[in-house]
C-alpha cells in the first residue's frame, strides 16, 4: 500500500512513522519532565529499583501531576493505554518517548537488525538449558510436541531425577498459561522442581479434561499440593473476550473471514476451455468470464474470561516469577503489550512462549517479523533477552481449515531470560 503525495508514491509505513514522530514531539512539548531528564533511559533498561535515586523529586504524586497536566482527550485510554509504572503512576515523558521509539522502530523494522526478535542474544548467558524432557519423557523414548519450551536451570531449584519428586519450594513460582490436555511443563515444574505452579486455561477442552480427572496426568496434578488450576486465560484486558474454534480442539483470538473464495472447480473449467481453444486454433479464453464461488465460513465463538498479568500477580500475591510460560493461541501479543505498558514484567526472571500468527517483513523475508520485533525490542530493553529459538523464522501451519480460509499462519517457540546483574 502506498499513498500519493505530490505525484510521488510514499509507503504507508512512512506516513505512520511521520505521524507518530509528530505525536512524540507534541507529547514532549506538552508533558513536564518530572525529575531528572536522563532517568527515563536508566529506568527502562536497568529496572524499577534503578529508575529514580532517592534524592530525585519524582514521587508517585509528582508523576500523577504529569497526567493531570494533560487535556482530557490525552487521557482517553479506551483503546490505547498510557504507559505506567508498577504503582500505576504515569511514566515520565522521557520514558514514554523512549518506549514509543522502541515500539515504532521494532514494528517498522527501522532498526539495526530486522531479525532481532528471532535471534539469540549474546547477553542471554545460561550454563544449562533444558526443554524438560529429561525429567518427564521416559528414557529412550520420543515425546514429540510435548517438550518445546526451554528454560535455564542455572537459578532454579535443584531438580529431582526422572521419576522422583522434589521437596516443595514455595519460593519458586511458575505461571503456565495455555494447557489444553498437555500439562507436562507445569507438571514437571511442580513435581521435579518443587515449584508452586499456577496454570491458566479457560478453554472447554481443558476444563472438561481437568474436571474429569480420568487421564493419568490429570490425576497426578490433582494430588499435587503445589499445582493450582485456574479456569481463565491470559489477555490484554480483565474481562471476557470472544475466542473462536481453532486447531487442536483449542480456542483462539484469531478471527476467520466471514467468506472465502473457492476456485477449484472454476480453475478446472478454465483449463479445459483453454485446452479446447488451443486445439481449435483459437486464442485463450477470457479469465474474466469465469467466476469462483463465494463460500460462507463458520467459526463458533464463545466469550471466555481472561486476565492481565498485572491483575493475576496482584490477586495471587506475587511480586516475582521464576518462569512465565505462554502458549495462548495468539493472545500473547495483547497479553505482553499490556504487561509492558503497565511495567508488569520487571519481576519475571524467565519467559518462554509460543508465537502464533506472526507476520513477515517482505523486504527481509524469513524471521523478520515486525510484530515480534516490536515486542522483543521492548522486552530486551526491560532486561529479557532471547536465550533460545526453536526454528529461525518459525514453521507454517499445515491445517487444511486455515488454508481454506486463506490464512497463512506461522509459529515459533522462543525462550528469554533476565541475566543476573
Amino acid at each position: 500500500m502506498a499513498i500519493s503525495m505530490a505525484n510521488q508514491k510514499v509507503p504507508a509505513w512512512a506516513c505512520v512513522v511521520l505521524g507518530v514522530w509528530c505525536l512524540a514531539a507534541t507529547l514532549k512539548i506538552m508533558l513536564p519532565q518530572s525529575g531528572a531528564g536522563h532517568e527515563g533511559a536508566v529506568g527502562l533498561v536497568a529496572g524499577p529499583r534503578a529508575r529514580v535515586p532517592p534524592h530525585q523529586p519524582d514521587s508517585a504524586s509528582s508523576r500523577d501531576s504529569t497526567a493531570s497536566a494533560l487535556p482530557p482527550w490525552a487521557l482517553d485510554e479506551r483503546n490505547v493505554r498510557i504507559p505506567r509504572d508498577e504503582t500505576g503512576a504515569v511514566l515520565p515523558s522521557a520514558e514514554r518517548l523512549r518506549l514509543l521509539e522502541l515500539k515504532l522502530g521494532g514494528v517498522s523494522n527501522w532498526a539495526k537488525d530486522p531479525w532481532f526478535g528471532q535471534r539469540v542474544s549474546s547477553a542471554a548467558v545460561c550454563k544449562k538449558e533444558s526443554d524438560l524432557a529429561e525429567f518427564g519423557c521416559p528414557p529412550k523414548q520420543a515425546c514429540p510436541g510435548l517438550y518445546s519450551h526451554k528454560v535455564c536451570l542455572d537459578n532454579l531449584p535443584r531438580p529431582a531425577p526422572y521419576g522422583k519428586r522434589a521437596p516443595l519450594r514455595p519460593d519458586c513460582v511458575v505461571y503456565d498459561f495455555g494447557i489444553r490436555a498437555q500439562p507436562e511443563f507445569g507438571l514437571i515444574m511442580a513435581e521435579s522442581f518443587g515449584c508452586t505452579v499456577h496454570a491458566f486455561d479457560p478453554s472447554p477442552v481443558t476444563t472438561q479434561w481437568f474436571k474429569a480427572n480420568t487421564e493419568e496426568n490429570a490425576q497426578k496434578l490433582h494430588k499435587l499440593p503445589n499445582y493450582h488450576m485456574h479456569a481463565y486465560g491470559g489477555g490484554g484486558i480483565d474481562g471476557e473476550v470472544e475466542l473462536g474454534t481453532y486447531d487442536w480442539g483449542q480456542v483462539s483470538i484469531l478471527r476467520y473471514p466471514p467468506y472465502t473464495v473457492d476456485c477449484v472447480e472454476e480453475r478446472k473449467r478454465f483449463e479445459a476451455a483453454k485446452a479446447n481453444a488451443k486445439a481449435a486454433g483459437h486464442g485463450p479464453p477470457n479469465p474474466f468470464s469465469f467466476r469462483c464461488k463465494i463460500v460462507p465460513s463458520h467459526q463458533a465463538k464463545t466469550p471466555l474470561p481472561v486476565k492481565t498479568l498485572k491483575t493475576v500477580m496482584a490477586e495471587l500475591g506475587h511480586t516475582r516469577l521464576d518462569v512465565l510460560k505462554l502458549d495462548i493461541e495468539g493472545s500473547e501479543f495483547a497479553f505482553l503489550e499490556q504487561a509492558i505498558d503497565t511495567s508488569s514484567l520487571w519481576g519475571v526472571a524467565q519467559l518462554t512462549l509460543e508465537w502464533h500468527h506472526f507476520t513477515t517483513d517482505p523486504r527481509y523475508g524469513t524471521g523478520s517479523s515486525p510484530s515480534i520485533n516490536a515486542l522483543q525490542t521492548a522486552l530486551s530493553a526491560m532486561g529479557l533477552e532471547v536465550m533460545s529459538v526453536n526454528y529461525f523464522g518459525g514453521w507454517p501451519s499445515d491445517v487444511l481449515a486455515f488454508d481454506q480460509q486463506k490464512l497463512e499462519l506461522w509459529y515459533n517457540v522462543i525462550s528469554l531470560i533476565r541475566p543476573r546483574q
